[in-house]
């Protein structure tokens, strides 16, 4: 009988060691250690056209022919965008391409007079010099020979007059034709078909929008840290799961009085032209790094405490935090160096709880 109650007292005693062994909760660790953060300042940011041009007539008082492109098309620089009624001046630049041709005949003719009365007046000053002709002979050719270079000179002079005329009758006409001033794509289109074109009205607006400009405000605490080179990352809600990168260009020597913040420019590659002019971005700046003491975010409660693993027991600690960055957050005090705290704490764990660690 005796025997048997042994028996029973160590069974006992080996269940109720496994039972609570088995009722243990298991938790995983991790150490706080040094990780690099990076220096960032976040903030809110519009997209801005790199380039706007509105694309006006340099002929006025004429009627839009010809509209060759609308509203979403890519454009290329010097592409035929529309063409203005240009009759009267082709027949403009016909006339003075005519007078041209006229004026160089008429040069041609000059060179031939020119070139027979210097021929014809060396001829006789040989014969004046030898005493052949008399000196009225001689004079008569040479006043020829004079008059004959005089009219080559008004030839030459007519036709350089008659080229700058064809030159500004050429250029009139070029101007009837509307080009793309820069690559980008066309957001407006002012005029129609047949209306006509008067005054300071434009006809197209063409934007650049590859780069994009990023356009946003930092504090005045950022000044001293930001300088042009600096890298930026931006996001958009509209491509979740993408990050857009370019740098710092242009800083504002200013500070706005009445907010104490100074504006930024970036300017961001967009050869697929998914950001377009006004979205609303979400900016991030690196300006340098810093190494911190940090732990995973899935350690912190909501009540920005931590269980820290000792002697197998959990311990429940309150933490100053900071940073986030990279699924990390940085301990600013109540954690040392290398102490383990429980990754991802479940709500059941108690201060001074016996735990099971696994891996």
């Amino acid at each position: 009988m005796i025997r048997i109650a042994g028996v029973i007292l160590v069974l006992s005693i080996v269940f109720s060691s496994v039972v609570f062994a088995q009722e243990l909760p298991a938790v995983k660790l991790v150490e706080a250690k040094k990780v690099e953060f990076k220096k960032v300042f976040s903030f809110a940011a519009d997209a801005v056209a790199f380039k706007v041009v509105d694309v006006y007539a340099r002929v006025q008082n004429k009627v839009l022919k010809k509209v060759y492109v609308d509203v979403g098309d890519r454009v290329k620089e010097n592409q035929v965008l529309a063409l203005l009624d240009d009759e009267y001046a082709r027949v403009t630049y016909q006339g003075v391409l005519a007078s041209l041709k006229q004026a160089e005949a008429s040069l041609e003719e000059a060179r031939v007079v020119a070139e027979n009365a210097k021929n014809n007046y060396l001829r006789l000053k040989e014969l004046y010099e030898k005493k052949v002709i008399s000196k009225q002979a001689f004079d008569n050719a040479k006043a020829q020979y004079d008059q004959a270079l005089a009219g080559l000179k008004l030839a030459q002079e007519k036709v350089r007059s008659a080229k700058a005329s064809l030159a500004e009758a050429e250029l009139i006409l070029r101007y009837h034709t509307i080009l793309s001033p820069i690559n980008g794509v066309l957001v407006k289109k002012y005029l129609d078909e047949g209306t006509m074109v008067v005054g300071s009205t434009p006809i197209f607006r063409v934007i650049q929008d590859n780069p994009i400009k990023v356009q946003g405000v930092l504090p005045q605490e950022a000044l001293s840290y930001v300088k042009v080179g600096n890298k930026i990352e931006v996001s958009t809600d509209v491509y979740p799961d993408k990050i857009f990168s370019g740098e710092i260009k242009i800083i504002s020597p200013i500070i706005e009085p009445s907010t104490r913040t100074f504006s930024v420019e970036a300017w961001i590659d967009n050869p697929d032209y998914l950001l377009r002019p006004g979205m609303f971005l979400k900016a991030k700046l690196v300006t340098g790094k810093r190494i911190v003491l940090a732990i995973p975010v899935e350690c912190v409660t909501s009540l920005s405490q931590v269980f820290v693993y000792s002697d197998g027991k959990v311990f429940e600690r309150r933490l100053t935090l900071g940073e986030t960055q990279d699924n990390y957050v940085e301990v600013l005090s109540g954690l040392e160096e290398g102490e383990k705290v429980v990754l991802q704490p479940t709500a059941w764990l108690k201060n001074g709880m016996r735990v099971k660690v696994v891996e």
